[in-house]
């Protein structure tokens, strides 16, 4: 006679990674993402949307609607990110972008967003305030950015997402002589947003990306972070640190934060932020701007890791 041994339960992912990137929140910002996470597993977000709507006074600004340019993810991390908060984590999308080459009388500049962190994962807003590091699917995403294309040069964020981030690709770039680190590349300051769940603080800043979308840039992000004009600013003062480190018929690259990247974005092409916004930030996605020195005019190139020249009109030929 044959005795069978129970069989044991399926083992769980490890999720001991994520449980420490959790308790390092202080302790309020914590029990709300545990309150996040555990309404969202049984479907009922809303209900702690709803009290969350009453205390800020606006209701989370709606989804973005897809794009035929950029494809809206399907993994719930995707749909999140796209509510253009810039805290979220969705997959690279700058593997495989195949690009023409860098023309006569052109300077390229590449923005790519960090790599993936623990605190993407769970949802959190960073921010400036919080500085985890890369997590090992930051580190491969890190390792895959822009393999086979030439740099001049490497400028990132002072945060320690980014530096890894441009660390890693300086390794696989031996060519990429000049490294420098600016402010300017930091990601935003969202103020008291800063440590909460992507529900919470979208809400939070629904009201500061709604005036910013129309034009009104001396709207604060939530109550103490930044302008739209501070952020204008430093977008377009980051894009002439590198274009400065760039001699024609070059490259090089900026490693920044998604919120960061879309408002530089919008400012060098002088489109709307919403529309930028709908586009998505991958994690270490790439977006390639060339710079006609002749004409000092930004053309896009790449969007969010895929071409755009000659597919969105709006990005054509549009003024710096």
């Amino acid at each position: 006679m044959f005795i069978t041994k129970p069989q044991p339960a399926p083992r769980r992912a490890d999720n001991t990674q994520d449980l420490l990137s959790l308790q390092a929140l202080p302790a309020t910002r914590r029990d709300l993402v545990s309150r996040a996470r555990l309404l969202g597993a049984v479907g009922v977000g809303a209900a702690l949307a709803r009290p969350l709507q009453a205390a800020v006074g606006a209701p989370p600004p709606p989804a973005a609607p897809e794009s035929s340019t950029v494809p809206v993810q399907d993994d719930a991390h995707g749909r999140l990110e796209d509510d253009g908060v810039g805290h979220m984590s969705t997959s690279s999308g700058g593997s495989g972008l195949v690009l023409p080459a860098v023309a006569a009388h052109t300077k390229r500049i590449f923005l790519a967003r960090h790599g993936q962190t623990d605190l993407n994962k769970l949802g959190v807003c960073q921010g400036r305030k919080l500085n985890p590091p890369l997590n090992e699917k930051g580190r491969s995403q890190a390792r895959t950015l822009l393999i086979g294309v030439e740099l001049d040069g490497v400028l990132c964020s002072p945060l320690r997402r980014a530096r890894e981030t441009a660390g890693i690709v300086r390794e696989s770039h031996p060519l990429a002589t000049s490294f420098a680190v600016s402010e300017d590349l930091n990601e935003v300051d969202f103020g008291g947003a800063e440590g909460l769940p992507q529900m919470v603080s979208a809400a939070i800043l629904a009201p500061s990306y709604l005036a910013w979308s129309h034009g009104r840039l001396d709207k604060r992000a939530g109550v103490l972070g930044e302008s739209g004009v501070m952020l204008r600013r430093r977008g377009e003062a980051a894009a002439g640190t590198l274009l400065a480190s760039c001699k024609e018929g070059r490259q090089v690259l900026g490693v920044s934060h998604s919120s960061m990247i879309k408002f530089t974005l919008a400012a060098l092409l002088d489109v709307p932020l919403s529309t930028i916004r709908a586009l998505g930030q991958d994690n270490c996605a790439v977006n390639a701007l060339d710079y006609d020195t002749t004409s000092g005019v930004f053309e896009a190139v790449a969007i969010n890791g895929r071409p755009v020249r000659g597919r969105a009109e709006s990005f054509c030929r549009v003024g710096a």
